[in-house]
């Protein structure tokens, strides 16, 4: 099921193949010297191709920025960390799964709306697939408005705090503007910032809240959802793999990129064993 063509292996599979991981040995010689090396190649079931699903229509006003999360409607990924989204629009930016929208002043050419299409696309390098999604962009008028305030994830007994003034639009007088959430359940709120905090017993993944500010008459909302997910149980170092230092010379590794499954909101303790190192800043 391998090709060789020059230095290149060129894998195909057939359709029912079987079993999931076959283990490859490359081997290179010249003359009486040579030396090889083994490696796993995983084997993915065609008929079981992770999808991207529908995504809902999204609703943004001009020059205030949007967010939406992309990662609820990828399913069947048997490693969501392998896949990448991207996009076609120059009015959007992509960090990680979730898409920042930001259209100009004008936009909608002094309409109350216009429509865009994004079209986003996901891939693992092998697979993809694009999906279309109608983004509803409403003239920027002088009433109050909220928006920004995205979709969000937080660990269970973890804070997470969101202050509904940063995204208000067309204030009056802030001091007199008041604001809610629903559900509440697991909201404290201190003047407009409000703050979430699940217990470890939580039954569902996820919690749709809407926010809403008023000021005089006028009332704006937001809704959003929060994604709510368990502490990591197992952390670990990636390899690190060797360094050069020189005698009598300080030299500093960063091993930060190297951590993995590390949880916000947890206090870790990174220790070394050796006389010539010490740890510093974590």
């Amino acid at each position: 099921h391998v090709l060789l063509s020059g230095k290149v292996l060129i894998f195909k599979y057939p359709m029912y193949y079987g079993p999931e991981v076959e283990t490859v040995t490359v081997s290179i010689t010249y003359k009486e010297f040579g030396d090889s090396t083994k490696f796993n190649v995983r084997i993915l079931n065609a008929e079981d191709d992770f999808v991207l699903t529908a995504i809902p229509d999204v609703t943004v006003t001009e020059t205030v920025p949007e967010t939406f999360n992309i990662k609820q409607y990828i399913k069947n990924a048997d490693d969501i960390d392998r896949i990448k989204a991207s996009t076609d629009s120059p009015y959007a930016d992509v960090n990680r799964f979730d898409i920042q929208l930001l259209y100009p002043e004008d936009f909608t050419g002094g309409e109350a709306s216009r429509d865009d299409i994004v079209r986003v696309t996901i891939t693992d390098n092998i697979r993809t697939y694009t999906r279309p999604v109608t983004i509803h962009v409403l003239r920027l008028g002088k009433e109050l408005q909220l928006s920004g305030i995205g979709d969000r994830t937080v660990y269970v007994d973890t804070d997470l705090v969101i202050d509904v003034g940063s995204y208000l639009y067309n204030v009056d007088e802030m001091d007199k503007v008041t604001a809610s959430v629903t559900p509440d359940t697991y909201a404290t709120q201190d003047g407009l910032v409000f703050t979430f905090r699940y217990p470890p017993i939580v039954s569902f993944p996820s919690q749709t809240v809407t926010f809403r500010a008023f000021e005089g008459e006028d009332v704006a909302e937001e809704t959003i959802t929060i994604y709510i997910e368990q502490i990591p149980l197992v952390f670990a170092f990636g390899p690190i793999g060797s360094i050069t230092v020189m005698e009598d010379t300080p030299y500093q590794l960063d091993v930060e990129p190297y951590l993995k499954n590390m949880a916000s909101g947890v206090e870790y303790v990174i220790g070394v064993h050796s006389e010539h190192a010490s740890v510093e800043g974590f």
